[in-house]
């Protein structure tokens, strides 16, 4: 396997854990959302490394997921592009103090960020058996 992309996925997994460990905490919903993006974007960008393919600079899901889709890289999983996108709402205004976090609805409740931990978990498994079978060839 290709190193950056594993690096790219251990990154991602400490994310991925970071939400897991305060998921439970209704003020610190934000930050887990903030990890949950912080592990797609890993794991999107672990599938362009380990396929040859440039790294977008940018933190955009949805801009990831289409250079993904255009550089026909067969990824074989759902993802709700629907998902992505509060995702992103909520990644963008963490870094920010005006509206910090903040959907349209307001703050992610534990439940919402809940839903984004499921699209994290199941892009980040997906594509680390993407990675597994890629070594196995």
């Amino acid at each position: 396997m290709k190193k950056q992309a594993k690096e790219w996925m251990k990154f991602a997994k400490t994310d991925l854990q970071a939400t897991m460990a305060i998921i439970t905490e209704e003020n610190l919903s934000t930050v887990a959302a903030f990890h949950t993006q912080q592990c797609i974007e890993k794991s999107l960008k672990a599938l362009l490394e380990l396929n040859n393919k440039k790294i977008p600079r940018t933190h955009d899901l949805i801009k990831l997921l289409k250079k993904i889709e255009e550089e026909k890289i067969n990824i074989d999983m759902k993802i709700s592009e629907e998902v992505l996108d509060q995702i992103n709402q909520v990644y963008i205004d963490t870094r920010y103090p005006a509206d910090f976090g903040l959907l349209p609805e307001g703050k992610p409740s534990i439940s919402k960020v809940k839903e984004f931990l499921n699209e994290a978990e199941n892009i980040f498994n997906k594509t680390e058996k993407i990675i597994e079978e890629y070594q196995e060839k």
